[in-house]
């Protein structure tokens, strides 16, 4: 996977952003798995761990609820539909390799200030890129159920 395709990804993203919601959402066929199932305190390592298609970008979309939106597909954009309510932000995973998953670990600082009433609504999301001589260019995106965080 290289730069440039990393760089075609950045129009959906920015169209992601401004969608808006219909009615209903289900989970796509992906995995998504956070850990603690429980709340966060200092000291815990929160672990997210995305699988679906082999050598896609993984990002992780994050929500403060469920909900459904979608993004209108445009030109070889396909359209999306998260499980997640608006506003939401969309962070990078990397890439998935040959075990079809991304993720990430990230021990909360001993000491650090929590919030303590916050729960987020996680979903994961692949993009792919494919290119087939001598124009034939496609994009394709899958997506994960939800899991939640409570921080």
């Amino acid at each position: 996977m290289s730069v440039s395709r990393l760089l075609l990804a950045l129009p959906a993203l920015a169209l992601a952003l401004a969608a808006q919601a219909p009615a209903q959402c289900s989970g796509g066929t992906g995995t998504l798995t956070v850990t603690p199932n429980g709340p966060v305190s200092a000291g815990d390592t929160i672990s997210v761990q995305s699988c679906g298609p082999t050598s896609a970008i993984a990002l992780l979309a994050v929500s403060e609820s469920a909900g459904s939106t979608t993004f209108p597909g445009m030109g070889p954009f396909p359209s999306l539909t998260l499980c997640l309510a608006e506003p939401l932000i969309l962070l990078p995973l990397g890439f998935t390799g040959t075990g079809n998953c991304a993720g990430v670990d990230f021990t909360v600082p001993a000491g650090a200030q929590l919030p303590g009433n916050l729960n987020l609504t996680l979903q994961g999301v692949f993009v792919d890129f494919s290119f087939t001589p001598p124009m034939t260019f496609n994009i394709t995106v899958e997506t994960t159920n939800t899991d939640s965080l409570s921080l």
